[in-house]
């Protein structure tokens, strides 16, 4: 039955309407290899230079950094 249900290590548990709730524990981060991987892939993984040049002025002239 575990084995059907896909539970293996970790598992996440809930009450839910008086019912207790056991699923397969999802790892956070889940795919995003795959994800970048692709996106390399596509090219879509450069730096975008020019949306530091459409930053508004007042963002460099009324703002005081310390």
């Amino acid at each position: 039955m575990l084995e059907q249900c896909g539970l293996e290590d970790e598992v996440d548990m809930a009450v839910l309407n008086r019912k207790l709730v056991i699923c397969p524990s999802a790892q956070p981060r889940e795919g995003w290899a795959a994800s970048f991987q692709a996106m390399a892939k596509r090219g879509d993984d450069t730096l975008l230079e020019h949306a530091a040049k459409a930053a508004p002025k007042w963002d460099d002239e009324e703002w005081e950094w310390e």
